[in-house]
């Protein structure tokens, strides 16, 4: 065997070997920046979905940025941060439907709770105003409250298109007391609360 030869297939092991270390190093590398790539899509996807009011799907979105990066701090400040808003709409929503319910209006007070059900569908508050709710919504009402109902509303339409968007929130809300399953009422009442909100200073 040739000394020369056997230098030569060596010193192109050794080469061979140096390339193999440097290319499983920078694979390595490669890997864990498409890790962290991946990392941080998440995280700015979470924090969109946050931005954005999508809570519970921002919650989900940073919970598994998290579970694939337990000491990422980013991924868990957004998990706490999206946890601190859930809750706090949650709060917001109880709060609204109590005082829909509280101003005789279990139709907006049950539209209110909606998300907090999807949300929380173990919330037992939220269980139980949406049973008061139901149970204000089913009440009958006679041919007497149909008629007055009727009557009221068509006033309130009157009000409405002449502007009076006051006098017919106050109709709508007799309306409310008297029948609150009434749609159309229901519709104005939101077309009217928004002209009033564009209408305040």
């Amino acid at each position: 065997s040739d000394p020369q030869n056997s230098e030569a297939r060596e010193s192109l092991e050794r080469i061979g070997q140096r390339l193999s270390e440097e290319e499983r190093r920078q694979a390595d590398e490669l890997e864990k920046a498409r890790l962290e790539l991946r990392l941080r899509q998440k995280t700015a996807s979470a924090a969109g979905l946050l931005e954005r009011g999508l809570l519970r799907e921002a919650l989900a979105a940073a919970e598994q940025a998290l579970r694939e990066a337990p000491r990422d701090a980013q991924a868990g400040e957004l998990v706490e941060k999206a946890r601190r808003a859930l809750e706090a709409a949650l709060g917001r929503d109880l709060q609204q439907a109590r005082r829909l319910l509280d101003a005789a209006d279990p139709a907006a007070a049950a539209k209110a709770l909606g998300p907090l059900n999807a949300n929380d569908p173990g919330n037992a508050e939220a269980a139980r105003l949406s049973a008061l709710c139901r149970a204000a919504l089913s009440r009958t009402v006679s041919a007497a409250e149909r008629k007055q109902v009727e009557q009221l509303y068509y006033r309130a339409v009157e009000r409405y298109l002449k502007g009076g968007y006051r006098e017919a929130a106050e109709l709508l809300g007799q309306i409310a007391r008297i029948d609150p399953s009434h749609e159309p009422a229901r519709r104005l009442k939101e077309k009217t609360d928004a002209a009033l909100r564009i209408a305040q200073p």
